[in-house]
């Protein structure tokens, strides 16, 4: 496997946001000091009750998004524990807004919060998110990761800078 794009932040295959992945949903991202924004609209593929997005869609997306909102602010973990809050369905072929910020940090830890609105009214909330990710102690991280190599294919130490 290789690592060199995920050094870049800029992991191509993931499932939420990978730009090579095809099954993938477009969607524009953007960090601030404060908060991590994603723009996007769902289409047809991404359904699960006629003409609504379905619920593990979401669910995906802001396991992503509540990890680059952890990112952005120097930190790194793994998802340990993620609530979905389902307030409404969230319907395809509308423009969205998702919206990540930082909650309570801890030593190896930190929490994320987030919401999903229509783009044109961030008044209405149709999902939130709760999400605690945990840096694990670099021997997990070996265990885990030990394999990685770049693309030249030399071992990787690196990327998981504790």
């Amino acid at each position: 496997m290789s690592v060199d794009a995920l050094r870049k932040g800029l992991p191509l295959n993931g499932p939420a946001t990978g730009r090579a992945n095809p099954l993938a949903p477009h969607v524009e991202i953007e960090t601030t000091t404060e908060e991590v924004i994603a723009r996007l609209t769902l289409g047809q593929a991404y359904e699960g009750l006629p003409g609504f997005a379905h619920g593990g869609v979401t669910s995906l997306l802001f396991d992503e998004l509540l990890g680059r909102a952890v990112e952005a602010r120097g930190r790194w973990g793994m998802t340990v524990a993620l609530t979905v809050e389902y307030l409404k369905p969230v319907p395809l072929h509308t423009p969205l807004v998702m919206r990540g910020r930082i909650g309570t940090p801890g030593e190896r830890s930190m929490t994320a919060l987030g919401t999903l609105c229509p783009a044109d009214d961030p008044t209405i909330t149709f999902v939130k998110a709760h999400g605690t990710f945990v840096q694990p102690q670099l021997h997990v991280l070996r265990t885990y990761f030990g394999g990685l190599t770049d693309t030249a294919g030399h071992p990787v130490t690196d990327v998981f800078d504790t």
